[in-house]
Parts: C-alpha cells; structure tokens; sequence
C-alpha cells in the first residue's frame, strides 16, 4: 500500500534536506486523505508513538513560531494509508482530562495496554516571545480514545527530583 506515497515523520525541509522537525504529509492521494475531509498539512515540533501498525501522532504547531498549538491527535493506518484524526474523550466529562496543545513534549506507547502517555511539553509565543512550559501528565487509551489527567505524586522526602503537575 505504500508505492508512490510518501509520510515523513521526522525532519524535512521542501528542499528535501534535512532541517526542524516537522511531520509532512506528501503526495497522499484522495482515497488516502483524513477521514473527516480535512487536508493533511505540515505540523512542526508533533510526537508519535506506534502502536499495532498505527502510528499516533500528537500535538505541535503549524508553523515554527507560530502561537497556534495543536491539541490534535492523529491515527496512521500503516495497513489501509488511511489517516484519521481521532476525537479524544474525557473520561469524566472533565475537559481538563484532554491535553491542551503544545510542541516538545515527550509521548511514549505501552504497546500490551493499547495506551499513550504524554508529559509536559512547550507554549511558544512567537520567535522572541514568552515560553511556558507544562509539566502535566496524562493517559490516553487508544481502544476507547479516553484522556485522563493524571496528577503526580512525589516518592521522596525532599521532593527535588519528582516533576509536579500545576493545578
């Protein structure tokens, strides 16, 4: 399913060359765009994990300085090409349950639980502007499309090591 089609995860420059980070969707044809009709488009500074031949694809901003982050979750199909962003739910109804968007944030994927985890992360406002920098914490099971915050807990006396999340 892969011949003449092109995902790049990872870096790329419209020169081809190496450069930033961004995700750049290529040559997908119209039977191999997103599910809900939207066009696929570059997104810098995202994260994705895999997990059973589909690659998830979190967060980031649609251009390197841009103060637009994305909270947006995408499913790559490896098997069909199909790409579909994914609608995250809130366990509790609670929206705080749902990431809200950053770039460089870490994400890993415990593949037996079918689950992605997603830390901390960055807002950046503009080339020269103020950065913030999360450090939440949250769970998103990939068979239900569930989100849930999950608060941190130090496992020390002095609690110098342990990453706390702002509430």
């Amino acid at each position: 399913p892969f011949i003449n089609k092109e995902l790049i995860i990872g870096k790329y420059t419209d020169s081809n060359a190496i450069d930033d980070y961004p995700i750049h969707y290529d040559d997908v044809t119209s039977s191999h765009t997103t599910t809900d009709n939207t066009e696929p488009y570059t997104i810098y500074y995202s994260k994705s994990v895999e997990i059973n031949n589909k690659i998830y694809i979190f967060g980031g901003s649609i251009d390197n300085y841009n103060d637009t982050h994305l909270n947006n979750l995408y499913e790559f199909n490896t098997t069909t090409c199909n790409l579909a962003k994914i609608q995250l739910e809130s366990i509790d109804g609670d929206s705080s349950n749902i990431p809200s968007g950053r770039r460089d944030h870490s994400m890993v994927a415990i593949q037996s639980q079918s689950n992605i985890y997603i830390y901390g992360g960055l807002i950046y406002r503009g080339y020269n502007g103020p950065r913030t920098y999360l450090r939440d914490f949250y769970k998103i099971d990939t068979t239900t499309n569930y989100s849930t915050k999950i608060e941190l807990r130090p496992i020390d006396d002095d609690h110098s090591n342990i990453p706390f999340v702002e509430t």
